[in-house]
């Protein structure tokens, strides 16, 4: 009998998503958790006190219980939110036959992110653009229909990545969170005001956030920050009431133009530009982000590590 040889298989290298992560928004939930979380634990502790004298017992019970509940409270609140959707939206949501297209360009943009299940993805009738990804539990996506009809299919793949990278980088759950604690009524804010607080300290966490998800969206696109700004551009302009619908389309032709010479109206199309930059929070900073990203040696190194990824697993025929 012949020898038996052991054929050791090449290990195939792994997206490291961790260093495309950018420290903004982490610092801000820090400052959102310290101020009230120390006035949490001297309230806690001279409750505790108190109640060792025979006195105030009710009182550390209430502390102890009150960030407890309102947590739950919200949980069941941004939860209702998927339960209207599963209900209003059933023949939306993408599943089975429907939307297709939509379905295997998130799967094939999943496998490469290495999201193991494609998040749930509600298709919404409307004629407003509109997208976003929300979830205190499991992720889920919401787009609406206009919104894809306006995009092409780059663009889409732009859009998705945006939507994707933030479950990628884990900030889904925290911008759910502040966005439902900062959306609710006077009477749930009232019972609810321990976390309120620590949303009203930490609701730029919705904007730096973004930082994270648009570097991953930009490793997906592999580093055309042109057509992730003129996605995001386009997006924000569509759904920015601002912004007419023609001029929107005025100054994303005004960013696909390379080399050509400047035009009177250019000067006009880049002041648009510039009012967007002051009306919209955060649109200046990211657009900052992602034109530096592609020359981060943290980022030019993990594309490259994404294009080895891709030889070895899918390998010419």
């Amino acid at each position: 009998m012949g020898k038996r040889v052991n054929v050791k298989r090449a290990t195939v290298p792994k997206v490291n998503f961790a260093k495309l992560k950018d420290g903004s928004d982490t610092q801000v939930l820090a400052f959102a958790f310290f101020v009230p979380g120390l006035a949490y634990l001297f309230a806690l502790m001279a409750a505790f006190f108190l109640s060792s004298k025979g006195k105030g017992t009710n009182a550390l019970v209430f502390l102890i219980a009150w960030p407890i509940v309102s947590w739950i409270l919200i949980t069941i609140v941004a939860g209702g939110h998927r339960s209207r959707l599963n209900k209003n939206h059933r023949r939306g949501k993408v599943a089975g036959t429907a939307f297709p297209e939509v379905r295997a360009q998130l799967a094939t943009l999943c496998r490469v992110l290495d999201i193991p299940k494609v998040p749930d993805t509600f298709i919404i009738e409307t004629d407003k653009a509109a997208a976003v990804v929300r979830g205190m539990g499991a992720p889920y996506l919401i787009i609406s229909s206009r919104m894809l009809e306006l995009l092409a299919d780059r663009e889409q793949t732009a859009l998705f990545g945006v939507l994707l990278g933030h479950i990628k980088a884990g900030t889904v759950k925290w911008r759910t969170f502040m966005t439902t604690a900062l959306e609710m009524n006077p009477i749930l804010k009232l019972l609810c005001l321990p976390w309120v607080v620590v949303a009203l300290l930490g609701k730029n966490y919705i904007e730096y956030s973004h930082f994270s998800a648009d570097r991953i969206a930009l490793l997906l696109l592999e580093g055309d920050f042109h057509m992730l700004l003129t996605s995001l551009i386009k997006v924000m302009a569509l759904t920015t009431d601002s912004i007419p619908p023609d001029r929107a389309q005025q100054i994303i032709a005004f960013l696909g133009k390379t080399g050509v010479e400047a035009r009177a109206d250019d000067v006009e199309n880049m002041f648009v530009l510039n009012q967007m930059f002051r009306e919209i929070p955060g649109l200046k900073d990211r657009w900052e982000n992602v034109t530096q990203t592609p020359s981060d040696p943290a980022f030019e190194k993990q594309l490259a590590i994404l294009h080895q990824r891709q030889e070895m697993l899918n390998p010419p025929r």
